[in-house]
């Protein structure tokens, strides 16, 4: 599978091009190609504008620029015509193999007014060659031979060894013990044909205004919330990147500037402790934020019943049923009320004792409010996602289902990304979401090789100017039992437990995949990702990659590359309706 850039063609391209990125895209034995689609050519280096519908950058063979040309083709009088899928017939210029040539005398222009006539990269072999998708090669004559095009049958079959082996291309290449000093020009073609600015630019700089971007509610959150202040009981449920959180912060504060007590908590401890240090300072009314459990656990220990839980903390039901009834009734020992009780991560708890708990907690407050934010497309801890929300919904009565369907979390690239490997189908963006960079994904074959791996992505980080504490790692196992707990030496920055923060400068805070969940970061790097398989491996990645606001890199294990490509491209087919 070629490395095409952009890795999505644009919804406006011609149904031929639109084939030939399809088929390049899941084409075997292009790995370590990388093909720009659309490449324009600037007047500055040509003398006037000019674009080229597919330029492919082959390691140790070269640049071929490719020419489609979809619907008939015909000529006459040494005039070629072409007809397209409406049946109109347009004359051309010039032949499809002349516009090919003259693109890449073009390109090869550019790349020497770039690099000089004398350098490395002037010295690359070029090549070119002419697609015609829907029809039979015509005849050939002295101005093109059989292989410099590719027709309707040969995209019927792989095409890899046609293209590296054009005609054009071969005349051009030199001896073979030139050809692998092409490896480092050919590294720089890439960078200047179509240089990706994130890249470029200040990376650290650029985090900014996208995550301003990200962070602006959107118009279905401000729906939302008028939905949730007029309604006692309310589920507000969507998958991860919905804004779930955002809105559960957001109107605990409003509640608070009205004077209201308000209890905002949630399942995951880290998720928890980072709530309460949001709700810190809220003006007027009182404010308590955490973990549920531990919530929970501190009203306990200071009730009549602590001796007796304590003696039960190894029961196997603790969470689901000991924590909810021993803290229901210190509730009630204590007298402790509240006017509303926002609940996140509503779905990683057994639906019948959260909503008793949170009874509990509002019990005789007139106009009190129970709110539970939960992701029921994908993820329950307890029931399957359906019956975890059904049960919320008959415990809770009447209540109002709240739902969030646009991801506003993450970039575009990210979301969509996710959605092509985690399985989740329901992906919906909405306007204005940022694009954001590529997901980077890199392959190890031993799981201790991982370690040079992110020490290389931790560099490129600090050279890009990105902070340390942008970044997390997440991962399938604890950090003491990872190939992580120490780095080499080379590596700018060393990991550390989240659970233990703020983390030193210079450290990057490490986390299980699920003891992340609830929570987000700039940029995520996902390891030790050995399965993308149904079950287990698809929901670790929905819950890891959809962390991810601004970038987000993975380390997968080489058994996987053929599972990975088999998603992106069956993905990449979904997005442009095929």
């Amino acid at each position: 599978m070629a490395r095409l850039i952009p890795p999505i063609p644009p919804a406006d391209i011609p149904d031929s091009e639109r084939r030939l990125f399809v088929k390049l895209a899941g084409e075997p034995g292009t790995e370590d190609w990388t093909v720009f689609h659309s490449l324009g050519l600037s007047s500055s280096y040509t003398g006037h504008f000019g674009e080229i519908d597919f330029v492919v950058v082959i390691p140790k063979r070269g640049v071929v620029c490719i020419e489609v040309k979809g619907g008939g083709v015909s000529q006459k009088d040494g005039v070629w015509r072409s007809k397209d899928r409406h049946g109109w017939t347009h004359e051309l210029k010039r032949s499809p193999f002349a516009q090919a040539r003259s693109a890449m005398f073009k390109l090869r222009k550019a790349v020497e007014e770039r690099f000089g006539q004398n350098s490395a990269e002037a010295h690359v072999p070029f090549g070119y060659l002419v697609v015609l998708p829907d029809v039979d090669c015509p005849p050939p004559c002295p101005e093109f031979a059989r292989g410099d095009v590719l027709d309707r049958h040969n995209l019927e079959r792989p095409i890899a060894a046609l293209i590296e082996k054009c005609p054009t291309l071969t005349a051009a290449m030199p001896g073979e013990g030139a050809r692998a000093a092409f490896l480092a020009p050919i590294n720089s073609l890439k960078s200047f044909f179509r240089p990706d600015f994130d890249r470029v630019r200040t990376a650290g700089a650029s985090l900014k205004p996208v995550e301003d971007q990200l962070r602006a509610l959107t118009d279905e959150q401000y729906d939302a919330l008028d939905t949730v202040e007029i309604n006692p009981r309310c589920v507000v449920i969507g998958p991860a990147g919905t804004g779930k959180t955002t809105l559960a912060v957001e109107y605990a504060r409003r509640l608070a500037e009205q004077g209201k007590s308000v209890l905002l908590a949630c399942y995951n401890k880290m998720l928890g402790a980072w709530l309460a240090t949001r709700v810190q300072g809220m003006p007027g009314g009182r404010v308590v934020a955490g973990s549920l459990h531990k919530l929970l656990e501190d009203r306990i220990k200071v009730s009549q019943f602590a001796d007796e839980f304590r003696k039960h903390r190894g029961h196997p039901d603790l969470f689901s049923e000991l924590y909810p009834l021993y803290g229901a009734m210190a509730l009630d020992e204590a007298n402790e009320r509240f006017d509303a009780v926002l609940i996140d991560e509503a779905q990683d708890f057994r639906s019948e004792a959260l909503v008793a708990i949170a009874n509990a907690w509002i019990r005789s407050v007139e106009g009190a409010q129970v709110v539970l934010f939960g992701d029921y497309s994908q993820q329950a801890l307890y029931d399957t996602p359906k019956e975890s929300l059904d049960i919320a919904r008959s415990c809770l009565g009447a209540c109002t289902v709240v739902p969030l369907t646009k991801n506003c979390r993450n970039t575009r690239r990210i979301a969509v990304q996710t959605s092509h490997l985690s399985g989740f189908a329901s992906l919906k963006l909405h306007t204005g979401q940022p694009e954001g960079d590529a997901v980077e994904t890199l392959f190890y074959s031993r799981s201790s090789d991982q370690g040079a791996l992110l020490a290389k992505v931790f560099r490129k980080l600090k050279d890009d100017g990105i902070p340390a504490d942008e970044v997390v790692v997440l991962g399938k196992y604890r950090l003491d039992n990872s190939d992580f707990s120490k780095l080499p030496t080379e590596s700018p920055w060393q990991l550390a437990d989240a659970a233990f923060s703020p983390s030193p400068k210079g450290i990057v805070p490490y986390s299980t995949i699920w003891a992340y969940k609830g929570l987000e970061a700039a940029v995520v790097i996902i390891v030790d990702v050995d399965t993308l398989e149904e079950g287990e491996g698809e929901a670790l990645l929905y819950v890891a990659m959809s962390r991810a606001r601004v970038q987000l890199y993975m380390l997968v294990h080489r058994n996987c590359r053929a599972t990975y490509d088999r998603k992106i491209a069956k993905g990449l087919l979904k997005v442009i309706g095929q």
